[in-house]
């Protein structure tokens, strides 16, 4: 793949425990991209959906004004969220 890499062990918000050694491509294009986004956006506080392909690298999804739970919860309910 093309681009940088970044191996990530684990994730700290995760109940599932070390992630084993999965390789994010593109790492760092990808946090461009985010803060990119936050800086352009100006609004303080955002969520950004990027994809990975293979052709083009990780182009921009969107952008959430308002990320959180609520797809989460709809689908599954608060039960499901706590570990």
């Amino acid at each position: 793949m093309c681009g940088s890499s970044r191996s990530e062990r684990s994730n700290p918000s995760s109940r599932y425990g070390p992630a084993g050694g999965i390789q994010v491509p593109y790492w760092e294009k990808i946090l461009l991209i985010a803060a990119s986004a936050f800086d352009m956006a100006g609004l303080g506080y955002l969520g950004v959906d990027v994809v990975i392909d293979r052709e083009q690298g990780p182009p921009l999804l969107e952008l959430n004004a308002q990320p959180g739970l609520d797809i989460q919860i709809a689908q599954y309910g608060w039960a499901s969220l706590k570990a």
